[in-house]
């Protein structure tokens, strides 16, 4: 079983015919994804085939689920919006989790860099010293 998500159709409602993964499905229609396989085993979803990737992922027709009661039909108008945001909500936790690494990232370069402009400092005077010395 695979979390990958398809791809919804660009503008509109979702496409009677569009593909949606056990895990986009599930999200759908409230059941878990355990669920989306069994009732596939089962024959409720005729239409459901492997895609191509080398993982072969399923994909549940979405007149599937609507013909198995598992969607409702005024449902699928809103079924494109619902995945755009829990991609959104998904890319959105992945950004800030990036940001949160490139701030600590950040933060030790800046440590280190007021370490090594330390060290220069006083290497400088240490320079000062012995020229004094020396002249």
């Amino acid at each position: 079983m695979t979390t990958a998500t398809a791809t919804p159709p660009a503008a509109g409602t979702l496409a009677p015919t569009q593909r949606l993964t056990y895990a986009e499905a599930a999200a759908l229609t409230g059941r878990s994804a355990d669920t989306i396989e069994r009732d596939r085993r089962a024959g409720r979803y005729p239409g459901a085939a492997q895609d191509d990737s080398p993982a072969q992922t399923w994909r549940i027709p979405i007149a599937d689920l609507v013909a198995a009661g598992r969607l409702e039909a005024a449902l699928v108008a809103q079924a494109e919006q619902e995945l755009a945001a829990r991609r959104e909500s998904r890319q959105l936790g992945e950004l800030r989790e990036r940001v949160i690494r490139l701030e600590e990232q950040l933060a030790a370069a800046q440590a280190l860099a007021a370490q090594h402009a330390a060290t220069v400092q006083h290497q400088q005077r240490i320079l000062e010293l012995l020229a004094r010395k020396a002249g």
